[in-house]
């Protein structure tokens, strides 16, 4: 007889619900969170030129984690003392993925409004992520996979195309 085991356990770490807003056409400094995964800094460069474009008040500061895996605390302090929001990407892979989600989550905790763009392949994982952290509704956005590796072109037109999303999510009307 042949037994199946659902491998999803139960969290063990209470929910928190996701309240935290920003507003973008007002003056505020977003970060922008670049993990080392190929073409993350080309991808978030042009999402940071969209997102001026679009919201000509917003101070855009970018952070490099200095790896795919999740961000060092120090820094994750500097972008909450230094940020009103932030912008954390690109989950890619699992590795990255796992480290984007946390590093928005790390900014949650510190009362910094924050979103993971995740690309659709590891969406499920980037949820499964949240859930196990206590942030079962934070916010992520998904992104066509692949990301990387797709052209300079390709890159800049899902940069641009998500900053609606990205302000809606930040903003509050939108959780991903």
């Amino acid at each position: 007889m042949i037994q199946y085991v659902d491998p999803v356990a139960q969290c063990l770490v209470p929910a928190r619900a996701y309240t935290l807003r920003v507003d973008l056409s007002r003056a505020q400094r977003v970060g922008l969170v670049v993990n080392k995964i190929v073409d993350c800094d080309v991808f978030m460069s042009h999402l940071g030129e969209a997102m001026a474009t679009h919201f000509p008040a917003l101070e855009l500061q970018t952070y490099l984690t200095g790896k795919i895996t999740f961000a060092d605390h120090d820094l994750i302090e500097q972008i909450a003392q230094e940020c009103d929001a932030a912008v954390c990407a690109i989950g890619h892979c699992g590795s990255c993925t796992a480290g984007t989600v946390k590093d928005a989550i790390a900014l949650i905790e510190n009362g910094i409004p924050a979103v993971s763009l995740i690309t659709d392949v590891f969406w499920e994982q980037g949820a499964a992520l949240a859930r196990s952290l206590g942030w079962p509704d934070a916010p992520r956005l998904k992104l066509p996979y692949p990301v990387w590796g797709s052209g300079e072109a390709s890159v800049r037109e899902v940069a641009g195309s998500i900053v609606p999303s990205v302000e809606a999510t930040l903003s509050g009307v939108s959780n991903a």
